[in-house]
């Protein structure tokens, strides 16, 4: 009773936030900036999110494959689209959508849940480590302080290195699981099967593909800001879209980190000399549209997810 009175309180609290930030920057211009948006720019930033999905799943493919199971690519496309839209929709920072998408794996696709989480740690490293090296160059643009710019440049730099070595080398931390008991033996199975897995040729591949989408969702961010008319710098979309993914992943509570993540990203693109109300209405653009592009892929897998199961 009281996680749901705590899930209740995090999402008024960022509804709350959402609204007044909205309010303070003049509703009626956000509603005008978003009413006027260019037709032409969000087909382009739809058709973006939609590549980033697909390289999403293209990279959960090769990496399934890789763990020795078969699996189509159409159902990678639906199984990695329910993880994306469970990122953005789920109060779970990140780990709502997996779950999702592995229960799906293990229910519909025939694929065991410790593999599946196997599979998705992994491919969740490697989009964490794309979005390290996004914010390595984004860092360096000019736009923040020295110091921010250095400490962002070192921070991100030592993610690739950890992010890679907990990919590459996941059996150096099994000693650590001998502590956690019956939970212990878990962490185990799972860290064998992603040492197994990462070894594996496809893994070069699906790195590339995580990066693919790291990019193409980072120019599907810049597509809904120019609808709106403004012209972001390229350097600050590749430091303000990672920081945008990073903000979603944040414990919050919140679903989908409402108001978190879309003013934290919006006062990324202010300090570019974008005005505020702009910069706001053009992220929560992106985020409707990513939204609605996830929902285009997943609605039709649930629906058939559910008429068989209840069969």
């Amino acid at each position: 009773m009281m996680r749901a009175w705590l899930r209740v309180t995090l999402l008024a609290v960022g509804m709350v936030a959402l609204t007044y930030i909205i309010y303070s920057s003049g509703p009626e211009r956000i509603a005008t900036e978003i009413s006027g948006a260019d037709p032409f720019h969000l087909m382009a930033s739809a058709a973006l999110e939609a590549g980033a999905v697909t390289s999403f799943a293209a990279g959960w493919y090769l990496i399934v494959r890789a763990s020795k199971h078969e699996i189509s690519l159409r159902a990678s496309v639906k199984a990695s689209a329910m993880a994306i839209l469970g990122d953005v929709a789920l109060p779970s920072a990140g780990a709502g959508g997996e779950a999702l998408r592995i229960t799906y794996a293990s229910t519909k696709l025939g694929l065991p849940a410790k593999d599946a989480l196997s599979v998705g740690l992994l491919q969740r490293m490697l989009v964490a480590s794309s979005l390290a090296a996004l914010i390595a160059p984004g860092s360096l643009s000019g736009i923040l302080p020295e110091t921010a710019s250095y400490t962002l440049l070192v921070g991100s730099s030592m993610a690739i290195v950890i992010v890679l070595a907990l990919a590459t080398f996941p059996h150096a931390f099994l000693p650590l699981s001998k502590r956690l008991g019956r939970l212990g033996r878990t962490v185990e199975g799972v860290v064998e099967g992603m040492g197994s897995t990462a070894r594996s040729r496809a893994i070069p591949v699906a790195a590339g593909l995580a990066l693919l989408q790291t990019m193409l969702s980072s120019l599907a961010q810049a597509m809904a800001l120019t609808s709106v008319g403004s012209r972001p710098p390229i350097l600050m979309v590749l430091l303000a879209y990672p920081v945008y993914a990073v903000l979603l992943a944040v414990p919050t509570g919140i679903p989908g980190s409402i108001g978190i993540a879309d003013s934290g990203t919006s006062a990324i693109y202010a300090a570019s000399g974008i005005p505020w109300h702009m910069a706001l209405s053009g992220v929560l653009m992106y985020r409707m549209i990513s939204i609605a592009v996830d929902a285009a892929f997943v609605i039709p897998a649930l629906i058939d997810w559910a008429r068989r199961g209840s069969r």
